[in-house]
């Protein structure tokens, strides 16, 4: 039992020291990506727009991190990223919402990678899709791009799009974004360190008790 106890402990007090693993990157190398727009928010006379993207994380793990390259277009410099679940291979409910206020750069810049620090920490399950969604809380007035990654997406990348509040529509489009998290223990891990603990605690007291009837 003392071993899987030392092996939980180790990857709890070791994780926070990683300050977050990569566990998907979009970006190109060097952290350059394409020029290539998703436009977002006010689309023409009447039309709106929001954006999503997905990733898969590879193991459970306590999100860090999210890095995104966005631009701004025109309206007033406010939008939101949030971290979303998946449903039946589309955006579901969110699980953390940022709101960034006069950050993002203007698209003749070629845009910024804002980077957004989580404070909720979320528990991202190995093996499961989530989604990085972008809206804009004026849909009326404001305007912003988010970036693509590469002109020529790969393989398994896949992109979301909702036309004024509609279904989620899906095609391959390559999003410039990265996720960091903290790797953490199964379930079946933080058990048997339960365990352990307790098993140790237990030799520890009944010591004791042999100890005081000397």
């Amino acid at each position: 039992m003392l071993k899987y106890c030392m092996l939980g402990f180790a990857l709890l007090t070791s994780a926070p020291a990683w300050g977050g693993a990569i566990i998907y990157n979009g970006f190109l190398p060097g952290d350059t990506y394409s020029k290539t727009r998703g436009d977002f928010g006010k689309f023409g006379s009447n039309d709106y727009i929001k954006e999503a993207a997905a990733f898969t994380a590879p193991y459970a793990s306590a999100l860090t991190t999210i890095d995104i390259a966005l631009g701004y277009r025109q309206g007033p410099n406010l939008v939101t990223v949030s971290l979303f679940s998946d449903n039946a291979g589309v955006p579901g409910v969110p699980i953390e919402t940022f709101l960034l206020s006069n950050v993002v750069q203007p698209t003749g810049t070629h845009g910024s990678i804002i980077t957004l620090d989580s404070t909720l920490h979320p528990i991202l399950t190995g093996g499961a899709q989530y989604w990085i969604e972008v809206e804009v809380p004026d849909p009326a007035a404001t305007s912003m791009s988010w970036w693509w990654a590469d002109d020529r997406p790969r393989p398994g990348a896949t992109r979301a799009q909702s036309w004024d509040g509609g279904a989620w529509g899906l095609d391959d489009g390559d999003m410039a974004f990265r996720v960091s998290a903290n790797p953490v223990p199964e379930p079946s891990t933080l058990f048997l360190c339960g365990l352990g603990v307790l098993a140790l605690l237990t030799t520890v007291w009944r010591r004791g008790l042999r100890t005081a009837a000397n």
